[in-house]
């Protein structure tokens, strides 16, 4: 999926988040499913599913933004150096529950499904890549004022093997009381190989 910010509902970025701006077809999400089971509700056409999920969220920013680590509050400089690659990653062990319909649940190729749900996610880890030719690779691991907690809603749609989604965190990236602008964070993608529980 892609990665992008909201602010006061619009996808416009405030003023103290303009050096926050993404790159946003490097903006990337992925998810490592570790457990997953569901719970037959109706017919198996209406059904639940939960589990357990790695998710990896890097947020690609544009500008040659450098946050800044071991602070009690959230701060970032200009890098003097352009930057190839600069990145914050963010992963979480997130629990994820969701409702879903489908049309014809013996024949999964042909049929329609939708879904809608939440999770809820705690942080494991996180750090910022750059990549310049002057300094070569650099990793920096520390929270950056990251929320330990989030969580949030999911709604899904799809045919057969293809499901496009969206999820929207109701909890901000960032801390709140740090000097953190308030980002909301909204992922748009696509699964390509569905589960479907039985």
């Amino acid at each position: 999926g892609i990665n992008t910010f909201t602010s006061n509902n619009t996808f416009d970025l405030p003023a103290d988040a303009a050096q926050l701006e993404l790159n946003q077809a490097k903006s990337i999400n992925s998810t490592l499913h570790i457990f997953r089971t569901g719970v037959n509700i109706f017919r198996h056409k209406i059904y639940t599913t939960f589990g357990l999920t790695y998710d990896m969220h890097d947020y690609r920013f544009a500008q040659n933004t450098t946050l800044l680590a071991d602070t009690n509050r959230f701060a970032y400089i200009e890098s003097p150096y352009k930057l190839e690659k600069n990145k914050l990653s963010a992963q979480y062990l997130t629990l994820p529950v969701m409702l879903q319909f489908e049309t014809k649940p013996m024949r999964p190729n042909q049929s329609f499904k939708i879904g809608v749900g939440g999770w809820a996610g705690f942080l494991v880890n996180s750090y910022t890549k750059q990549k310049s030719e002057e300094r070569g690779k650099q990793h920096l691991h520390d929270n950056f004022s990251l929320n330990t907690l989030n969580y949030g809603v999911r709604g899904q749609i799809g045919y057969g093997m293809f499901t496009l989604y969206s999820q929207y965190s109701l909890s901000p990236l960032f801390k709140k009381n740090v000097g953190a602008p308030e980002l909301n964070p909204i992922t748009f993608g696509i699964v390509l190989n569905g589960f479907k529980w039985n």
